[in-house]
């Protein structure tokens, strides 16, 4: 059965990344630049699920991501977005789709959450990792997330680094972001490039997805 028109849904080879690493790190940057990527007929195969896009969706105006656990914003809200979040991933999934999930995952617990969701959907998991310096961290988080949240989170993401790809129960590709020599930041492959290119498709070059991250950056 092809749900939806997708063109994957019949295949059910599908990928699953699952983004990891502290705000700010560049998880968005790089997740977003799958959006508008497809197969060689021009049909979209991927999707993005964000958990903070699902926030501002559904309690934008009372969504403070400095606060995010005040008197609006509650621990039972933050667990309804956590359902929705699966959800969505779920519903993709068994369409057929590539997923991509923009998340912190900091923790193994997390990251075996979306990694089990290969027994309901079918999609094969990879951890995507995003090294960043703190700095930078911070300055793409100003005015977003407090400054000592960036902080913890940043040091609790070093403390689960290196990640190991038995233990976590999957394949890893590892990225990192540095400043060019003109200021701007790019990310590069790590480890397990060609992996991520297996993914993305044969007709899709890593060269596509830095130029997709791109348009993406101009528009931040």
């Amino acid at each position: 059965m092809n749900l939806r028109g997708n063109p994957n849904a019949d295949k059910r080879d599908s990928w699953l990344l699952i983004m990891a690493g502290p705000p700010g790190s560049g998880k968005t940057m790089f997740a977003n630049a799958f959006r508008n990527l497809g197969n060689s007929e021009g049909d979209a195969t991927w999707k993005i699920v964000s958990r903070d896009e699902i926030r501002h969706q559904y309690i934008y105006e009372n969504y403070d991501p400095v606060i995010p656990q005040n008197e609006v914003w509650t621990h039972e809200l933050e667990m309804s977005v956590v359902d929705l979040e699966r959800a969505a991933v779920e519903i993709y999934g068994l369409q057929g789709f590539n997923v991509v999930i923009d998340d912190t995952n900091l923790t193994r617990s997390s990251r075996k959450t979306w990694i089990n969701m290969k027994y309901i959907i079918g999609a094969t998991p990879i951890i995507v990792t995003v090294e960043a310096p703190l700095d930078m961290c911070l300055e793409m988080t100003e005015g977003k997330i407090a400054e000592n949240r960036v902080r913890e989170t940043y040091k609790r993401w070093e403390s689960e680094l290196p990640l190991d790809a038995h233990q976590e129960g999957c394949e890893i590709v590892e990225l990192a972001y540095t400043k060019n020599w003109c200021g701007r930041y790019e990310w590069k492959f790590r480890s397990n490039e060609e992996l991520l290119c297996s993914a993305i498709g044969s007709e899709i070059t890593t060269s596509a997805l830095e130029y997709a991250a791109e348009q993406w950056w101009e528009g931040y």
